[in-house]
């Protein structure tokens, strides 16, 4: 005879109602488990791409080149035609920004504007070279005024200087290069204002502004 229908056999579904509590339990927490791995894995990638995006803004902002001194040269590219009216020449001194890393000069974007002509130069790494007895002489000068040349005042490892396949020019922090700007395209009479942008490839926009004086005495004029 059945148990169940025993007399007085009262049926228990409680291991029934035990067991799908587990099932739906043990749903739950394969569910959550799935989602905290996709939780911390996204937090990983988020932490990681916030450490890269941090220290690429670091090296952007602290990239780039600081001029220290501005000079205009009046002398015309034929020595034979005397100093000039209006500044030829611009020498540039500059160094690297604190913090920043080695740059190429090659990689390097100049541009000046007189208020009404803005030349857009690159580098000519077949005019530059290392400090001579006269950093100004004509071998370091460009007639091109869509090309920009430089020389290293300091140079301690000797990386500005092109040596056999070595043309890239490399700037390191603590050296010093002039460079020179043919402007002879522009119009920089007495009392012009005028602005200079240095672009590397990678980093910061410096700008440097400057006003010619109102009398031209020298060949030399520091701006």
């Amino acid at each position: 005879m059945n148990k169940l229908h025993e007399p007085g056999f009262v049926p228990d579904e409680r291991a029934e109602v035990g067991v799908g509590t587990m099932t739906i339990f043990i749903a739950v927490t394969i569910v959550s488990a799935a989602a905290a791995g996709v939780v911390l894995e996204t937090a990983d990638d988020v932490t990681n791409q916030a450490e890269i995006t941090g220290e690429e803004t670091l090296l952007d902002v602290s990239t780039g080149y600081a001029i220290t001194h501005i000079y205009g040269d009046r002398q015309h590219a034929n020595s034979s035609q005397g100093i000039q009216r209006t500044i030829q020449y611009l020498e540039l001194t500059m160094k690297l920004q604190i913090g920043s890393p080695s740059m190429r000069m090659n990689d390097t974007l100049i541009e000046i504007a007189d208020g009404s002509t803005r030349l857009s130069m690159t580098f000519n790494n077949e005019t530059s070279g290392s400090v001579g007895s006269n950093v100004s002489e004509a071998k370091f000068l460009d007639t091109n005024p869509y090309k920009f040349s430089a020389v290293a005042l300091l140079d301690s490892d000797g990386s500005f200087v092109q040596s056999g396949t070595n043309t890239s020019h490399v700037v390191n922090y603590g050296d010093v290069v002039r460079v020179f700007i043919n402007c002879s395209s522009l119009s920089l009479p007495e009392n012009t204002a005028a602005r200079i942008w240095i672009t590397p490839r990678f980093g910061y926009q410096s700008t440097e502004w400057f006003r010619t004086p109102d009398t031209y005495l020298d060949r030399y004029i520091e701006l």
